[in-house]
């Protein structure tokens, strides 16, 4: 049973949060997460005495706040503790279970991102310095012990003791380190590792799901896999005649890609001779000519027939191969509407005998994808899902069980009209005796419990759920067989487990016969993305973000694999602000380019406009080697991006559009090379060639309101 409960009270409209610490009754190893000075907040009647550890000088420091029992503390040899870090755990033998409130500026150290712990050759006892929950895995090699209810173990050697799944905030810590060093939390805590074993990867993710603020409880059903039929032929009855001439013509536009050999998924793709285009309202894919088109005749030469509430997301058309990624209309009962979209694969070699060559179904939501000479890639989400039940647990005290029975019997013979913990009455004597029984039974956090039909005081027990059911990794179905696509050793997980359980995966499927080849995958969210020929990157907003009272900042975590070849892991990196979107990004040389906002407009703070160079390294990072700060006039933010070679291109408004050239020949040192004031706005820039842009935006007035459609060149 976990003794200490944190309530973090973020409050907006006042300049400081109270966290409260239940301490409990008897020995308990415990931390805070913050600094203290003194130890004034031990001079409790029911503190008899507190012990920490000098891990500099593997040496005992003891506390009491009775000046007798302190004498007798520095005269058996010793040292007096006076102050306590926020990674520093400590001993505390309490009288009885009490509360401590903590009054701080924040529960978030000012500098979020400098959170150290430090650790001494030897044994240390630490706890974790930020609220935050770790795996145990956090301290690699090192050996840890940890005490609640029973002492628990992580070790390489084996041990008769259980082993350690998660560490939480406020939790003490045995931990032995073979050298002195100091760990940054934050950047530990976000780096990626793989298990060893299914049975670790799969108790990592119940963890996680169990930690997120928010998980979500679903009820699993049957989460069938569709079989997919082979080789359907599609007639071109009732169609125009296919059998007219085909030209081939040049002088076609296709869809918008960001990277030359990168192809993007679009609605309407062609090859030079058909155009394929979706039509959604009838559920079917239109296949026609240019030359049709050019003779006027618009009845569809074939088309591809999809399932009613068939909407398709994505699609491609490479090497004929049409490969269409939809989501189908599937709804049960308990389940609702399943995590699952669909991949069909057809052969339009030839347009009269159009087949369908595989189908297949990818549990996950569908997010992007993109195709480099046939080989598709796809990113998708899962969503772990658990249901619980909680067992009721009866506490051992009758403290609130008699508060009750004695409010209730004065009830009786008084009239009351309040709640047992909200009570507004009169200052006047009849009230009095129940109003210092309502303090009490608020103080004793009565309201806690639920209360039988005789009285007994009971609550669900959070802290140790009952797995009903959970469906916790995602399968394909693919031709006749069901894959895993999560496996150990290519499940890359950060040892920070308090965040969004979402589980990111890439996969990669050969449509030359719709094979699948290989996935990978990481837990997070993400949100933006970007590909290279070599480098596909992911961008998370979720983790980590910070707030403070004083100060907002904001960070964004991008993930690079290498896609070149079979998939692979190369790092993380952060940068602060938010991306407008994938064209934000872009890759030259080794090196990858970003466009960042930090702030709002309407903030106190203002904006910060900026250029990050990041690279990555030997060490499975993505290491800033440049940076740019203050594009753009005073709270203005980032409208559009278009990197091209070793230029780069921003636009900042508010009020005008101030646009800049960036000279990036030197990813160490980026600069403006060149400024242009002008009204109105862009959204989106074009590269006509190495020297002209073509911008689509908004025109403005002077006070920077929008007043019609601005095409510039």
């Amino acid at each position: 049973m976990r003794y200490l409960l944190f309530y973090l009270l973020f409050l907006t409209n006042i300049l400081f949060a109270q966290t409260t610490v239940q301490i409990a009754k008897g020995w308990q190893l415990m931390g805070l997460p913050e600094q203290l000075n003194d130890m004034r907040l031990f001079n409790h009647k029911d503190v008899q005495i507190i012990w920490s550890f000098d891990a500099a000088a593997q040496s005992w420091l003891g506390y009491a706040s009775d000046s007798t029992v302190q004498t007798k503390i520095t005269d058996a040899g010793y040292g007096q503790l006076s102050s306590l870090k926020p990674w520093q755990a400590f001993w505390i033998l309490s009288n009885n279970t009490w509360t401590a409130a903590l009054h701080t500026d924040s529960a978030i150290p000012t500098d979020p991102l400098n959170t150290h712990l430090e650790l001494y050759r030897g044994w240390n006892l630490i706890s974790l310095p930020s609220k935050t929950v770790v795996s145990a895995d956090f301290f690699d090699e090192m050996t840890v012990w940890k005490y609640s209810d029973e002492w628990q173990v992580h070790s390489n050697t084996s041990l008769p003791f259980p082993s350690i799944n998660e560490i939480s905030v406020s939790e003490g810590l045995w931990v032995k380190s073979t050298e002195d060093q100091t760990i940054d939390l934050n950047e530990k805590a976000s780096k990626l590792h793989t298990f060893e074993s299914e049975e670790a990867m799969l108790e990592y993710i119940r963890s996680m799901v169990k930690n997120h603020r928010y998980p979500y409880y679903g009820y699993i059903d049957d989460w069938s896999i569709i079989t997919p039929g082979d080789n359907t032929d599609f007639s071109s009855d009732g169609f125009s005649d296919p059998q007219t001439t085909i030209e081939t013509v040049s002088d076609a536009t296709s869809t918008n890609l960001q990277e030359e050999g990168v192809d993007e998924s679009d609605i309407l793709k062609h090859d030079g001779q058909h155009i394929f285009f979706v039509d959604q309202e009838n559920a079917r894919i239109n296949i026609t000519s240019f030359t049709n088109i050019s003779a006027g005749e618009y009845t569809p030469l074939q088309q591809i027939t999809l399932e009613s509430g068939q909407n398709v997301s994505a699609m491609y058309l490479q090497n004929n191969r049409l490969s269409v990624i939809s989501k189908k209309y599937e709804y049960h009962i308990l389940e609702g509407d399943p995590q699952k979209f669909h991949l069909d694969i057809y052969d339009v070699s030839d347009i009269n005998t159009i087949k369908l060559l595989t189908s297949t179904s990818i549990e996950g939501d569908y997010r992007e994808s993109r195709m480099i000479q046939g080989k598709l890639i796809l990113i998708s989400h899962f969503y772990p899902q658990i249901t619980y039940e909680y067992p009721t647990v009866y506490p051992p005290t009758t403290l609130c069980e008699d508060l009750r029975v004695q409010m209730n019997t004065i009830a009786e013979t008084t009239i009351v009209s309040c709640d047992f913990d909200y009570c507004n009455l009169p200052d006047t004597p009849e009230y009095r005796e129940y109003k210092a029984l309502a303090q009490d039974y608020t103080d004793e956090r009565c309201y806690q419990y639920n209360y039988d039909e005789n009285g007994k005081a009971w609550k669900y027990d959070y802290e140790n759920p009952i797995i009903v059911s959970e469906h916790l990794t995602p399968k394909m179905s693919t031709k006749d067989k069901v894959v895993e696509l999560l496996q150990p050793k290519t499940f890359y997980a950060p040892y920070k487990m308090d965040q969004n359980a979402d589980i990111t995966t890439i996969s990669t499927i050969d449509t030359a016969d719709g094979n699948y080849l290989e996935s990978i995958s990481f837990l997070g969210s993400t949100h933006t993305y970007y590909a290279s020929l070599t480098s596909l990157y992911l961008v998370s907003r979720q983790y980590p973000i910070y707030y403070h009272f004083d100060q907002y900042r904001e960070q964004q975590t991008v993930y690079q694999f290498n896609i070149d070849g079979a998939l692979s892991y190369t790092g993380r990196g952060f940068v602060d602000g938010r991306m407008l979107s994938q064209y934000s990004m872009s890759e030259y040389g080794g090196a990858l380019r970003i466009a960042t906002t930090s702030g709002n407009s309407w903030s106190t703070i203002g904006t910060d406009n900026a250029l990050f160079v990041l690279k990555s390294n030997q060490n499975e990072e993505l290491e800033t080697i440049g940076e740019l700060h203050g594009l753009g006039k005073e709270n203005e933010t980032i409208h559009a991006v278009r990197f091209i070679g070793e230029r780069g291109y921003v636009v900042t408004f508010r009020r005008t559009d101030p646009f800049y050239t960036l000279d990036l020949k030197d990813p160490t040192a980026p600069v403006v090379a060149g400024t242009l004031m002008i009204p109105g706005f862009s959204e989106y820039m074009h590269p006509i060639d190495e020297n002209r842009i073509l911008s689509i935006g908004r025109d403005a007035d002077s006070s920077g309101r929008a007043t019609g459609l601005q095409i510039q060149l």
